[in-house]
């Protein structure tokens, strides 16, 4: 908020788990403009439970899916305005196939993922048919570890705290990292805090309406450079 044409995304996911919870599915799809971007696409998911013992298990995630990213430099806001891509006269859309890789470590309270978004690093390549002028946009692969681990302050009343770390490696720009602290109550009601780093401090609560049914809000603080505005 506050900012003129802000970024928007829309995202709809849909899970489960099928075969005695030893496979799981998912479905996602997502709608995102940023600026002279906008990006639509979908992927579809799939993983696999192997049993170690009757504490610990592992978890292989794969997804695939297509996105189709639309380019669009009329909307652009330049300090050089003879770059000749400034002159393409509209938007160019191009569709290219994604996918995700990822590999997850359970252990009674604890739980180790590591997964690589975008594994397939593809390149986006736009041409305008009448200079001949090229430019493209990469889907650069990402990095990301995670460690959880669920403490119960009471088994009895089903109350407990759940600390979260999460560490996010892009090429060629800074490290990033994520520190969570939830606490439940039965999974029926959380409230949680989050720092994110060199950007904003949130706050999340939620609810269980009924069974299966929940309702969460979250806020961010903004705190880092972009915080004046």
């Amino acid at each position: 908020v506050g900012f003129k044409n802000a970024p928007q995304m829309y995202m709809f996911t849909l899970d489960g788990a099928v075969r005695e919870e030893r496979v799981g599915l998912g479905l996602t799809l997502v709608s995102e403009r940023r600026g002279i971007f906008q990006r639509n696409g979908g992927s579809a998911a799939y993983s696999y439970r192997l049993k170690i013992n009757n504490d610990a298990h592992l978890l292989f995630g794969l997804s695939a899916g297509v996105v189709n990213q639309t380019l669009d430099y009329s909307k652009a806001v330049a300090e050089d305005y003879n770059d000749p891509t400034l002159f393409w006269g509209g938007a160019q859309q191009k569709t290219t196939f994604d996918g995700t890789a990822g590999l997850g470590i359970v252990w009674k309270g604890l739980q180790v993922g590591f997964s690589v978004p975008q594994v397939l690093g593809n390149k986006v390549n736009y041409v305008e048919d009448t200079t001949d002028t090229k430019t493209f946009y990469k889907h650069e692969r990402h990095y990301l570890g995670s460690l959880r681990y669920k403490f119960y302050l009471s088994e009895a009343k089903g109350i407990s705290i759940t600390p979260q770390a999460l560490v996010r490696i892009v090429p060629n720009t800074p490290t990033q990292f994520d520190g969570n602290l939830n606490l439940d109550w039965q999974d029926k009601f959380w409230i949680g805090a989050t720092y994110k780093s060199n950007y904003a401090v949130a706050v999340n609560a939620g609810i269980c309406i009924n069974k299966k049914l929940y309702v969460g809000y979250s806020y961010d603080v903004i705190i880092g450079a972009v915080g004046k505005y």
